[in-house]
Order: structure tokens, then sequence, then C-alpha cells
């Protein structure tokens, strides 16, 4: 025969308890929410700041390459007569300064202090040059002559502006890598929250049913209680892996990228396609950050079934794991299962 319960009522201190716990929890998660999203913002931040610092640097070695400042030089000096490269010339020299202005605020904006002293005094000694060059031409030097006087090596100016936008882009992928490193750590701190919610409510639970049933129904209760928490604990460690995981990954694409980038910086075209993939990764990582935060408001639900487009999660797994696949070299093949 089945002994029958009794209703349980929580005292009036015990009631009081509980909804001070609850409040304290929901208070802790909404704080970590509102800082998970602060950082998701900062991320987005610091992408767009290495997005347009690259561009900087892009726009200011052609302003100064062989197809802006030097190009118009060298053009002005061989045809002194042509006065459309004297203005070319002038223009790109502006236009680089402007460049540079930019190029050091975005530094400073990430607490570097870089200057680009080279490149700055280079721009300087090619336009004072322009006019070196007016003055010789009109009295009649030879291109010879003027080019030996105005003969000026751009080399460290070069150099100067990829190692300043290697320590940015430097400084900027580490600082990503930590937020997502606090992101992961602030979403252990979460779900350690309400772990602790259920472990504190189910043994205060299992003590109030204790005092109303018998040792038989206790015994059931507490093994029912258990094998409750060990599911909750599996599902945490099986999501704790997926998220460090998931997060990872499109870190070290960045970061690859960036590498692979820095390594081509004086083919635009390249490095605009690497800036191109980046963005997408962001983005993908900005995709992947909001889907997290909504799974820690929506909590272990049962799952809803919905289709997926398989095609593009392999591409996506192809274009993240491709260094590997490069290093090792697999064979890809699709087999038909016999009937």
């Amino acid at each position: 025969m089945r002994e029958k319960l009794h209703r349980i009522r929580l005292p009036r201190n015990m009631s009081f308890i509980w909804k001070a716990v609850v409040l304290f929890i929901a208070g802790i998660v909404a704080i970590e929410l509102l800082y998970l999203r602060h950082e998701q913002q900062r991320s987005a931040e610091l992408r767009d700041l290495l997005t347009e610092t690259y561009s900087i640097s892009l726009e200011l070695e052609n302003e100064i390459g062989y197809g802006g400042l030097i190009h118009n030089f060298k053009n002005y000096l061989l045809r002194p007569a042509e006065e459309r490269y004297y203005i070319a010339a002038r223009s790109n020299a502006e236009n680089a300064t402007t460049l540079i202005d930019n190029l050091e605020e975005n530094a400073q904006s990430l607490g570097l202090s870089l200057t680009l002293t080279d490149t700055r005094k280079m721009i300087a000694a090619y336009r004072d040059r322009l006019e070196t060059i007016s003055s010789m031409a009109e009295d009649g030097d030879t291109a010879r002559d003027m080019d030996n006087a105005v003969r000026y090596t751009d080399d460290f100016a070069l150099a100067e502006i990829n190692k300043t936008m290697n320590t940015v882009s430097g400084v900027v992928i580490d600082r990503l890598t930590n937020l997502a490193k606090t992101s992961y750590l602030q979403l252990q701190v979460i779900f350690a929250l309400i772990a602790f919610g259920v472990i504190y409510f189910s043994v205060t639970l299992n003590g109030l049913i204790g005092q109303a049933t018998t040792i038989s129904y206790k015994n059931k209760a507490l093994h029912k209680s258990n094998a409750d928490l060990s599911r909750s604990n599996l599902a945490l460690q099986q999501f704790a892996g997926l998220a460090s995981h998931d997060l990872k990954s499109p870190v070290r694409r960045i970061a690859l990228l960036a590498d692979m980038a820095r390594q081509h910086m004086k083919e635009p075209q390249t490095v605009e396609g690497y800036i191109l993939q980046i963005k997408g990764v962001a983005e993908r990582m900005n995709v992947l950050v909001s889907s997290l935060l909504d799974f820690t408001k929506t909590g272990f639900r049962a799952p809803r079934l919905q289709h997926v487009d398989v095609n593009a999660i392999l591409c996506e797994t192809i274009s993240d794991m491709s260094e590997q696949i490069e290093a090792k070299m697999p064979t890809l093949s699709s087999r038909k299962r016999p009937l």
C-alpha cells in the first residue's frame, strides 16, 4: 500500500530565504549577461578598428608608393615642364600626411605611442625636393644632375609602416583573444550560479520532504535528485566544451588570416581578400556569441528540430580547418550506403 504524502508548506522564514536566493542569483546572472554584451560590443569595436587600420595602411602605401608620391615625383624629375606631376605629387604628400595622422590616432586609441617619424621625414623630403627640381629646371640643369641632387632612400619609411601595422594588428588580436577567454569564463560563472541554485533548492526541498515522508521515500527522492544533478552537470560540461571549441576556432582563424595578410602586405588585392575573410569570420563569431547569450536565457529546454543547410556547414568547417587540411592533405569523398 502506497504511503500518503502530506502537502509541504514552507515556513515563513524559509520562504523568505528562497526568495532572497532567487533574487540574488537572478541579479548576478543579469549582471554577467550585461558584462558579456559589453564585451561583445568591445570585440566589434576592436574588429572595426583593425579593419580601418588595415585600410589606412594600404591607402598610405598607395599614396607614397610607386603609384603615388614616388611615381609622380619621378615623372616630374624626368618631365619638369609638365606641371601636373608636380601638383599630383603635392596632393599625394598632403593625403599621406593625413593618413599618417589617422594611423597614429588608431594606435593611440589602443594605448600605443607609435609615431611614423621616418615616414613623415620621407614625405617632407620629397615635398622639398619638388621645389629643388623646379629651381634646377629653370636653371637648365640636366635630369641626371637633378636626380643626383634630389635622390632619397625611402626603405626606412616603408619598413616603418609595416612595423606599425604589425604592432597594431598584434595588439588587437591579443585583446580579441582575451575578450573571448573572458566571455567563456563569464559563461562558466553563469552556469555555476545556476548549478548552485539547483543544488540549493534540491537540498532544501529534499530536507522538507524528508520531514514529511518516510525513510524509504526520502531515499527515492534523493536518488532522483542525484540523477537530475548528474544530467545537469553533464550538460554543463558538454556546453563548456562546445563553447570553448567554438570560440577558439574563429579566433585562431582570424589570427591565421591576419598573419597571411601581413605576409602579402605589398599585394593589396590579396590583403583585401584576407580582410574580407577576417570580416566574415568575425561576423560568424558575433553570431556565435549572440547564440550563446540566447542559450543562457533559454536554459536547458527540450531541443527544437529544424532544417539546416549541411553544405553550408561543411563549407564553413572546411574553411575553418583549411590550415589542418593543407598540412595533412586528406581526401574528402562521398560514398552512398547500400540499400
